[in-house]
């Protein structure tokens, strides 16, 4: 697992389709880079077209358009990933 994939979540796949989001609002604050420094950052929060709302931290060095829309995908999927978990328990 990347740093990266530590700090904003692994990539998953969406059983249903494509997942489509917004950014609602961001603030500055501070927080850890991918090495536990404490930094400045942008918290960004985002909301889905399956209304499901979260936030990303995001360091002040990769505060830019591109790498937080990555960011911000890379979370969407992981969380689109968990909501189409299903299983069963054998009891026990």
């Amino acid at each position: 697992m990347t740093p990266e994939e530590r700090l904003y979540g692994a990539i998953g796949s969406n059983p249903r389709g494509p997942v489509s989001w917004r950014v609602i609002s961001q603030r500055q604050t501070i927080g850890q880079d991918e090495r536990g420094n404490i930094v400045d950052g942008m918290q960004i929060f985002v909301e889905t077209s399956d209304g499901v709302t979260f936030s990303v931290f995001v360091p002040m060095a990769r505060y830019n358009v591109d790498e937080v829309k990555k960011i911000i995908q890379q979370r969407v999927d992981l969380i689109s990933a968990v909501g189409g978990l299903h299983g069963s328990s054998t009891g026990g």
